[in-house]
């Protein structure tokens, strides 16, 4: 086979270099004509190609619509309406400082402008979806109030970069570091390599404790719950830019949603003075559009990084000093800004919010740097257990399948890393809840509330089937092994002769395509681009993420 490896290395420049799926995003939701008074434009989104931005960071999600093979229940008994609830399938977000014209008027015509008073960031989703409805305690629990696709979950936001400062104390079981793992893999995020939860024991209520779940860095979370609308999520909360204004939100509709959608970090609220209970959470609008013709749904938030922001957008005439407190100017300078005071006067400030006894709030004030966690799902029909609230279906920082050391790549590591798991806890009862040592098989133990990051198939059972779904990258004739064998695989692959083998030890179906097992350059296509990763993950054994 040295002759073919030999041919790979010569030919690979050569060889074609196709594209992956055209990937589209937000479309028009970005000022025109362009901001050339600020010296930066801003452009006009379009499905291809893909939007080109000069003062906003943009992410995108994977494409691919989503299943219910997706869905990742915390209550398998639940019920989510997946006939008529469209499983919500997160696109991507771009976020950047923005610089309304004239903010008292709008927030959202303007311009992108690092030294901007304001911050904006809009999340979009596939197709249709629409604001949540009430699920928590203390309102009639009525998910479906503004239509029957509602969209659930947290936006959280690190702005100073340090993962030990803020988080959450309170449910980290809803946030993205408790639930990450239920998709496969750990996400490829060094910060997060040894904090993400990969079962529900990782839940002790300890924040000193690893894998420090409770700690992400949040500063402040977007909160898509409908008990945050104003009015207790009555209609009259909504200004129906354009709509029928039936409360029903529907294709190309715009509305303006009154409520304490921002938070600060829960994880700071006990020791900090403002507002007299240490909580931070503005009133201000949610903007949600449909955009049918594009096939999506945008979420915006733009809110003033400093106080001279919430006085123009208040069209107040002095600008006030930080005091604290939400109901008067607010904004994110203001709540830092109590995070460096509160830090101070503590006399032993705890490690979740040690790291500002040192730091200064105004040097953090580009949300462009800012690390963003989107973690999305559904909600049930009916009011189910208080720890078993939602249904997840997205994520930023999505782990590729299998990936159990998070280093973004699957390997012979982390099938020896699965093999290792079935060994130390087949039969053993705090784990495997039919105790049976010799089936090579863990039934999980309340599943849906607990879960496991061996289990692939999210079934509730870790077993051999899970394994088969482990793809080695440049494994391709799926023997879980990448060595010389594969190479007449790759070959053909890559001039489009081959298929995938199917190991006799897993059934045909739960085998992927040779894409998927030797698309290095990730750009969904097999091609030249993919070479110089297989050869290296043949001859060193493994690649560099």
């Amino acid at each position: 086979m040295s002759w073919l490896l030999t041919a790979l290395i010569v030919l690979g420049p050569t060889i074609g270099v196709q594209q992956g799926p055209t990937q589209f995003f937000l479309g028009d939701v970005l000022p025109t004509p362009p901001c050339a008074d600020i010296g930066h434009q801003g452009v006009r989104a379009s499905v291809n190609p893909p939007d080109v931005m000069t003062s906003a960071v943009v992410f995108r999600d994977r494409m691919g619509e989503l299943t219910a093979q997706d869905i990742r229940h915390m209550n398998p008994a639940g019920n989510v309406a997946s006939a008529s609830h469209r499983i919500p399938d997160l696109l991507g977000y771009q976020i950047g400082n923005w610089q309304p014209h004239e903010p008292d008027v709008s927030l959202y015509s303007g311009c992108w402008n690092p030294d901007a008073d304001f911050f904006r960031i809009d999340i979009a989703f596939s197709k249709l979806v629409n604001p949540p409805g009430c699920v928590l305690p203390g309102n009639p629990y009525d998910p479906y109030k503004y239509g029957p696709h509602p969209v659930f979950g947290f936006v959280e936001f690190d702005m100073d970069n340090k993962v030990n400062s803020g988080g959450e104390t309170t449910t980290p079981q809803n946030r993205f570091l408790g639930n990450v793992a239920r998709f496969g893999g750990r996400p490829r995020v060094a910060r997060f390599a040894n904090r993400v939860a990969t079962s529900a024991d990782d839940f002790d209520d300890n924040i000193s404790t690893a894998p420090h779940v409770e700690r992400s860095g949040e500063e402040f979370h977007i909160a898509l719950l409908g008990k945050v609308i104003v009015g207790n999520g009555n209609c009259d909360s909504v200004v129906v830019v354009s709509g029928d204004g039936d409360c029903v939100f529907e294709k190309d509709e715009t509305w303006l949603v009154s409520g304490r959608w921002l938070h600060r970090a829960h994880g700071y609220e006990q020791y900090s003075g403002a507002g007299g209970d240490g909580e931070y959470e503005p009133i201000l609008d949610l903007r949600i559009q449909s955009f049918s013709a594009e096939n999506k749904t945008v979420l915006s938030i733009v809110y003033p990084l400093n106080n001279a922001g919430s006085a123009a957008k208040s069209n107040d005439g002095a600008v006030e000093n930080p005091n604290g407190n939400d109901e008067d100017q607010n904004s994110i300078e203001e709540a830092l800004t109590d995070l460096e005071v509160s830090a101070m006067n503590l006399a032993n400030a705890p490690p979740i919010i040690a790291d500002w006894t040192d730091q200064s709030a105004g040097a953090f004030l580009d949300s462009e740097a800012w690390h963003v966690n989107v973690l999305v799902g559904m909600a049930y029909v009916n009011n189910g257990p208080p720890n078993a609230l939602f249904a997840w279906t997205d994520t930023t920082d999505e782990p590729v399948q299998g990936d159990f050391n998070g280093d973004g790549f699957v390997t012979e590591t982390d099938v020896g890393l699965f093999d290792a798991y079935i060994v130390d806890n087949d039969g053993e009862p705090p784990i495997d809840e039919d105790q049976d040592s010799g089936n090579n098989s863990i039934d999980i133990i309340d599943f849906g509330p607990n879960f496991s990051l061996y289990d692939l198939d999210y079934n509730g059972t870790v077993d051999h089937d899970d394994r088969c779904l482990i793809v080695v990258l440049g494994d391709l004739n799926g023997d879980f092994a990448v060595d010389m064998d594969d190479v007449p695989v790759f070959v053909q692959g890559l001039l489009g002769l081959g298929a995938a083998p199917v190991p006799a030890s897993c059934p045909a179906e739960e085998l992927s395509g040779l894409v998927r097992r030797g698309d290095f350059s990730r750009d969904g296509a097999l091609n030249g681009d993919d070479i110089s990763g297989f050869i290296e993950m043949l001859l060193v054994g493994s690649a560099s993420p």
